[in-house]
Formats: structure tokens, C-alpha cells, sequence
């Protein structure tokens, strides 16, 4: 197995408005509901809950979107 680390880099401005070929992540809870702070946000940039509700993830499990950045 291969580990890369990388080092973070602290960028100041619109989270997203970033470039296309960057990626977001964010934690959420197992019922997807999204209702307080930046979930709110990722929410209403990205939609496609309901996706995400198919995945039938659970706890410590990952959900995936590609190409999200079309809905923005």
C-alpha cells in the first residue's frame, strides 16, 4: 500500500468558486440532512441529496458525486 502525504494549503476566499478542477469534501450525518452551517451551503451549491439517499451509505462510509459542478 502507498501513502502520499501532501501538505495543506490555506487559501482565503469563496470556497466555491474554486476552480473546477479542485474537489470539495464535507462530513455529514447518516440521515443527510444538511440543515445547519456549511451543509447548508454545500445543499443549495450542489443538491443531489437524493444521490446520495441511493448510495445507502452508513456511518464511516464515503458517498461520492462526480461532476457535481455542473448543478452550481
Amino acid at each position: 500500500m502507498c501513502f502520499v502525504l501532501l501538505s495543506p494549503e490555506y487559501v482565503t476566499g469563496d470556497l466555491f468558486s474554486a476552480p473546477d478542477q479542485e474537489s470539495l469534501a464535507h462530513c455529514v450525518s447518516e440521515d443527510l440532512r444538511m440543515g445547519k452551517g456549511i451543509a447548508v451551503l454545500f445543499k443549495k451549491n450542489f443538491g443531489r441529496v437524493d444521490a446520495l439517499k441511493e448510495q445507502s451509505k452508513f456511518f464511516n462510509f464515503c458517498g461520492k458525486m462526480y461532476n457535481a459542478v455542473f448543478l452550481r
